[in-house]
Order: structure tokens, then C-alpha cells, then sequence
């Protein structure tokens, strides 16, 4: 079916996603995504199956501070080795190469504090986990529709990352169910 002429700024969202497409899927970036998300569902897990105070806390906030976390807990130094990769990876991939260390640092601290009880990390962890597993499947909905139809012109994306209460259908929104089986919805 075809989804009618396109305006100029319909033109420059589609030269633009083809850029992103290209870096994206065929440059690798969703693979590396996917890489992290994996890496951050181990660090929950692990997080998880720890007792309180054994991957975080005031005593390893304090082991993290004197730079003996290592020593003190090697799986509290594994998850925050774990999470800094992929916050940095993340980071990257935002901001490109040129980000500094302390920045990186800071994203961190952000989502995993070694001094911070292990139920307001794993709040904040998923929290990430959810994020980058909805951009993954936003990204590869408009991927699968981009590859269908050639542009993304009425594409509206998956709702992965859209506020659960449903809202009322304003104009005419209505769900494609693309070759994939990914449903993804769109305005005419």
C-alpha cells in the first residue's frame, strides 16, 4: 500500500534515518546495545542474588572510597565493573568518543552507588535495563518498517517506550503488522 507523497521535512526525517540505519545496523551499534543489555541484566541478577549489604552499602561504599573494593568484595568490584562498562559504552554512543572519564564516572555513580542500599540500586538499574531495552526495540521497529515502506512516514513506533495507561485514539491512529510480526503503530 502506498502512503502518498512525501513533504520535505518527511524527505529530511528519511535521509536522516538512513544515516542512523546505516551506523546502527550495518556499522554494528545494535549489536553493542544488545551487548549491554545483556551485560545489565547480569549485574541485576547478580545484584539479586546477593545479601544485603554484599555488592552495596555503607561498608562498600566506604571499600570503594579507600579503593579497596577489590579486596573486600569481588563481586561488588565485578558489578561495578559490569555496569561502568555499559555506562560508558552508553555514554559513547550518545555522545560519541570525546566524553571525559569524569563524565563517565558520574553516569555511573547515577546508576549504581556503592554506598547505596541494594533495593534503590536494582530501582535504578532496571530502570536503565528498561530504557535500553525499549530504544533496541524502537530502533529495530522503524528499522523493519523503514525496510518495508521506504520511509517512516506515518510510523509512530512500538509504544515500547510510551506511558502504559492508554490514552484515548486522537486522529486516526491505527496498528501494521509488519513482515516480521512486529506490531508497530502508525498515523495516516
Amino acid at each position: 500500500s502506498s502512503l502518498g507523497n512525501l513533504t520535505v521535512a518527511l524527505k529530511a526525517v528519511d535521509n536522516k534515518f538512513g544515516n542512523e540505519y546505516t551506523d546502527f545496523f550495518a556499522g554494528g551499534g545494535i549489536n553493542s546495545l544488545e551487548k549491554n543489555v545483556e551485560e545489565l541484566d547480569r549485574a541485576i541478577k547478580i545484584i539479586e542474588q546477593s545479601k544485603e549489604g554484599d555488592t552495596s552499602g555503607k561498608f562498600i561504599g566506604l571499600a570503594d572510597k579507600s579503593g579497596t573494593l577489590s579486596y573486600v568484595s569481588p563481586t561488588a568490584a565485578d558489578v561495578k565493573d559490569l555496569i561502568g562498562g555499559v555506562a560508558q559504552s552508553n555514554l559513547r554512543q550518545i555522545l560519541g568518543g570525546q566524553f571525559a572519564a569524569k563524565e563517565g564516572e558520574q553516569l555511573l555513580q547515577r546508576q549504581y552507588d556503592t554506598a547505596q542500599t541494594k533495593d534503590n540500586n536494582l530501582r535504578r538499574l532496571r530502570a536503565l535495563y528498561k530504557q535500553a531495552s525499549d530504544t533496541i526495540k524502537d530502533k529495530k521497529a522503524a528499522a523493519q518498517y523503514y525496510e518495508e515502506f521506504g520511509t517512516l512516514k506515518g510510523f509512530k513506533g512500538t509504544g515500547a517506550s510510551e506511558k502504559k495507561e492508554e490514552t484515548p485514539a486522537t486522529g486516526n491512529k491505527k496498528t501494521r503488522t509488519l513482515k516480521s510480526g512486529l506490531v508497530v503503530t502508525i498515523e495516516d
